[in-house]
């Protein structure tokens, strides 16, 4: 335990060490000392695009089909040793449409897949030109993407569909 002595002349520094810095604050001297623990920590590259990256603007249309049928607009592998992110999307029709009526269904697919949260989009998002940002969806090293529409009604509905996923791609080595 400290004596009473240690105790004071501990106080004393402390106090001495702040009237410098205060002084020096007052004068204009004092240069702010910037603590940041995060970088220690890798960047992780599904949140922040890292440096090397390979930007993806994939983009299809297709003839919607009949009733009943599931047309695919967009279709495309990520590449070997490479994982990646859909930072944008876009599914329009080149026709009058009432977004929400349930006439058409898009989803995006993953391996065969729906993602979750993207499988039921009732309604145009984003263009082509001024695609849609969403919350990252991560992809993997062959991985099959699809962006598909579904005719669920509305036989009147005839003309293309067009959608867009936009991202990066990454290498995965080492990466988690």
């Amino acid at each position: 335990m400290p004596t009473a002595d240690q105790s004071n002349a501990t106080a004393q520094d402390l106090t001495t060490t702040a009237l410098k810095q205060w002084d020096k604050l007052q004068t204009g001297f004092l240069t702010e000392e910037v603590y940041n623990p995060t970088e220690s920590f890798p960047r992780r590259p599904w949140i922040d695009e890292p440096s090397g990256s390979l930007p993806f603007d994939e983009q299809g249309g297709q003839a919607l089909g009949i009733i009943g049928t599931v047309t695919i607009v967009l279709d495309f592998y990520v590449p070997n040793g490479m994982d990646g992110v859909i930072k944008w999307i876009s599914c329009n029709t080149v026709f009058p449409f009432n977004n929400f009526s349930g006439d058409l269904v898009w989803q995006i697919l993953q391996n065969g897949r729906a993602i979750r949260n993207f499988d039921n989009i009732r309604a145009e998002k984003g263009t082509i030109q001024i695609p849609r940002p969403i919350s990252p969806i991560r992809i993997y090293s062959g991985d099959h993407i699809q962006f598909v529409v579904n005719h669920v009604a509305n036989v009147a509905l005839n003309g293309q569909i067009v959608c867009s996923l936009n991202g990066y791609f990454y290498p995965n080595q080492g990466l988690s």
